[in-house]
């Protein structure tokens, strides 16, 4: 049994909702496997019913209008196979860490889109059979959990840009070996990057960290990837990499009288703008 477009649409033609803006049913056919539904229009939270279908084995709710939290009982879901994507709604959860009991889990797990904040929760090492489409991307997401470094068969497709992510980026994640293409964790708020992902030795596209607040200069084991990186080798912008320290002073009070630009941009002052800048 599948919950998938074709139900949602006779929801629509026997006059059981509005065109659009409906809601999930809350009951579902216990011998439910797959819940395929993105983007059609659904309005609402998501039932705490659904951890009850303990059969199904992919669930697509993505770019519909959900909002509320992600519930704990999803992590009942142990079936799961192939896709796990809520991306694209109003969630504003974190993430449960009941979501670690999907270990069968072994590709498409997606967040992204969302506003889950948070920690990833350190139950996701136990996520070990993924190997593609780790997407948490534009959420509000504070850090990677060092578990991370346990899903060794990740191959390509992680996904963290504009997270909000901070501090540097787990060690543990040189553990991803298998990884041979996209990783981006571009536009966040990164501080270093560890030695290990020099690691990565299979990695030929798409490597990307640049719009961070990279202190200093990439180790020389991650820089050495550039030469097996065919496209996509994006590691730094104007604002990165320019080996200075992660605290600033404050803007400058005096500068010469002569001054035509000034130029600040990424380097993270702290105070506020000086009065004497409008004698310039």
């Amino acid at each position: 049994t599948r919950l998938h477009k074709a139900l949602a649409r006779s929801m629509i033609y026997n006059g059981l909702s509005g065109a659009r803006g409906y809601q999930f049913p809350t009951t579902l056919p216990s011998a439910t496997t797959e819940i395929d539904n993105p983007n059609e229009g659904y309005t609402g939270t998501l039932p705490t019913e659904f951890g009850l279908l303990g059969d199904v084995t992919y669930f697509d709710i993505a770019s519909n209008e959900i909002e509320g939290s992600l519930p704990t009982q999803l992590g009942q879901l142990v079936k799961l196979q192939t896709t796990f994507d809520c991306g694209s709604n109003k969630l504003n959860s974190t993430i449960p860490t009941q979501f670690g009991y999907l270990t069968g889990m072994e590709k498409s797990f997606s967040l992204s889109e969302t506003q889950v904040s948070g920690p990833i929760p350190t139950e996701f090492g136990s996520l070990s059979m993924m190997s593609s489409r780790f997407h948490v991307y534009s959420t509000r997401l504070s850090t990677l959990c060092t578990q991370l470094g346990s899903l060794k068969e990740m191959k390509k497709n992680f996904y963290a840009y504009a997270s909000s992510l901070s501090g540097t980026l787990p060690t543990e994640l040189g553990a991803l070996t298998k990884m041979t293409a996209n990783l981006d964790v571009s536009g966040n708020f990164i501080t270093s990057v560890p030695t290990e992902l020099g690691r990565w030795q299979d990695i030929n596209v798409n490597f990307k960290l640049h719009s961070n607040q990279l202190c200093s200069s990439l180790p020389t084991e991650v820089q050495a990837l550039s030469s097996s990186v065919t496209s996509g080798w994006q590691v730094k912008t104007s604002n990165d990499l320019l080996g200075l320290p992660c605290t600033w002073p404050n803007v400058p009070t005096a500068l010469a009288s002569d001054t035509t630009s000034i130029s600040y941009n990424g380097m993270a002052l702290t105070g506020t703008v000086p009065t004497e800048l409008g004698l310039l």
